[in-house]
């Protein structure tokens, strides 16, 4: 057959010529070649790789220029009636064109969200400028690709569209992305000012957005600076996104990955009966996929939590389930920081293995010096090892790096205990109160509270910390903190705080 019709289009298969209702459409050699060979497939998946031999016969090519043709052909088509695209993309797989009959591809690759960083735009109109935004571009994909809570498209990919005027929205739908990391370098002088901003691929919606100003002669600090800053704050902005998205799901349609997302939003929060819910919600996720690490961390984490604080529902099984867990998490990290440091953790917090803990930790934060989430979770095992100024080291960086972090209440809280240690009791009150601004119903922030004001000799004021601690958690008691953490390496940092505790008038509920 010379003609295939489509919708309300015909393509000449010997001409190589497609009209809408009768009409010409203007389609470039390439173009053809690409919609012939989405026709012949009949509504299903063409790999990248076919479509390249199709329209590049012989030639080897980048991807990129695949992606521009795919971009000039769906323009020429046109959207269909319900403003959708005639060809859909297959996210990391190819292309397919849309008819009736067509089943909807089943999604084979990893559910994790894909970030593509665009190259910035050069506003200086000096064209030697352009290295330098080009060398942070490349910074930044190259230092947030060591996260795995999300992919990132590869450089040749998004600079497809370097010097190109396209809506965001239509580079989500060609590189199947969900985020995109855009910005633009402006000189004035001796002053060069670098502005980034994180959007969402589908409503073009500003996420964040910063700007960073620093001295032409300091172009190469200046852009490892860069780098570190964005990096540090793009990872929490996109989790926070992405659990904003589950929460926009119907209870009915969550999968593996929307609930490990869900237990992952409640697993630090401090509220009461969060842990167990994360529990509940993390179990259910790995029932539908036990293999998935970030999922299997997330549960780790969770029941250290629990016995760590003693909430209800916490007991020696709860430990031994996270310990096993733990291990687990580490046999699984592969390349996976995160999951690396939360193995690392909690087999120090459940099961008192300092130095395979400690190993654990070091070679996270080295394989992802940038991640707050890992310098905060490395800092409270360091600190459980007894490896206090390794612990304040991490723990320093993540609050520089980000202060605004989700779970930063964990980082300032454990700041404060280490300042407790040092005898430096104003500091330790200084982070205890930035940590209770961020999470008023932490148990732990409250205990450093109590302790720190106790040992400036605040009492009164330790007083009000002791009752208000016994309203948020009345199951508090020194027998239950000695518990939660029995595997302290050395005891002598759970019993100063309890000693502050005791100065600030808490009973001792043990020896009642």
């Amino acid at each position: 057959m010379d003609s295939v019709t489509f919708g309300p289009f015909a393509f000449d298969r010997g001409k190589g010529t497609l009209t809408r209702e009768g009409k010409h459409v203007g389609l470039g050699a390439r173009s053809s070649a690409l919609l012939m060979a989405l026709l012949d497939a009949a509504g299903s998946v063409v790999s990248k790789a076919d479509l390249m031999e199709r329209a590049w016969p012989g030639t080897s090519v980048e991807e990129g220029n695949l992606t521009v043709q795919v971009a000039a052909l769906r323009k020429a088509l046109g959207q269909r009636a319900d403003n959708s695209d005639w060809i859909i993309t297959v996210t990391r797989i190819g292309y397919r064109l849309w008819t009736v009959d067509a089943e909807a591809p089943r999604e084979t690759t990893s559910p994790l969200p894909f970030l593509a960083v665009l190259p910035f735009h050069n506003l200086s109109g000096d064209a030697a400028q352009d290295y330098f935004a080009d060398g942070i571009v490349d910074d930044l994909i190259t230092a947030l690709s060591r996260f795995k809570t999300f992919a990132v498209v590869s450089r040749n990919s998004s600079f497809v569209y370097k010097g190109r005027a396209v809506d965001v929205r239509e580079i989500g739908r060609e590189l199947g992305i969900r985020y995109i990391l855009e910005g633009s370098i402006r000189r004035s002088g001796k002053r060069v000012r670098v502005t980034a901003q994180l959007v969402d691929a589908a409503t073009a919606a500003h996420l964040w957005a910063q700007h960073y100003d620093g001295a032409r002669e300091d172009v190469f600090d200046m852009q490892d600076r860069i780098t570190e800053s964005v990096v540090s704050i793009v990872e929490p902005m996109v989790k926070r996104a992405e659990i904003q998205r589950t929460r926009l799901k119907p209870p009915t349609s969550l999968d593996a990955y929307d609930l490990y997302l869900e237990a992952m939003a409640l697993v630090l929060a401090t509220e009461p009966g969060a842990t167990l819910s994360a529990i509940e919600l993390i179990e259910r996720s790995l029932a539908l996929d036990p293999n998935f690490p970030p999922a299997i961390a997330i549960a780790t984490i969770a029941y250290t939590s629990l016995y760590d604080r003693q909430m209800p529902g916490a007991t020696e099984e709860t430990r031994l389930k996270g310990l096993k867990y733990a291990r687990v998490a580490l046999a699984v990290a592969g390349s996976d920081a995160n999951v690396r440091v939360t193995g690392g953790i909690s087999v120090i917090m459940l099961g008192g293995e300092y130095e395979s803990g400690l190993a654990a930790i070091r070679q996270a934060t080295a394989e992802n010096p940038n991640s707050v989430h890992v310098l905060g979770y490395a800092g409270v095992g360091a600190l459980w090892a007894s490896e206090v100024e390794e612990a304040e080291g991490y723990l320093l960086r993540a609050v520089r790096l980000n202060p605004n972090d989700y779970v930063s209440h964990w980082t300032l809280t454990r700041l404060a205990h280490i300042r407790i240690l040092q005898d430096r009791f104003e500091e330790a009150l200084e982070w205890a109160s930035r940590s209770y601004a961020v999470s008023p119903s932490n148990a732990i922030t409250h205990s450093m509270l109590v302790a720190a004001n106790a040992f400036l000799g605040r009492l009164d004021t330790a007083s009000r910390w002791v009752e208000a601690l016994r309203k948020v958690s009345p199951e508090t008691n020194f027998a239950n903190i000695r518990r939660g953490h029995q595997m302290m390496r050395d005891q002598r940092q759970v019993e100063v705080v309890i000693e502050g505790l005791r100065l600030g008038g808490m009973p001792d509920d043990a020896a009642r």
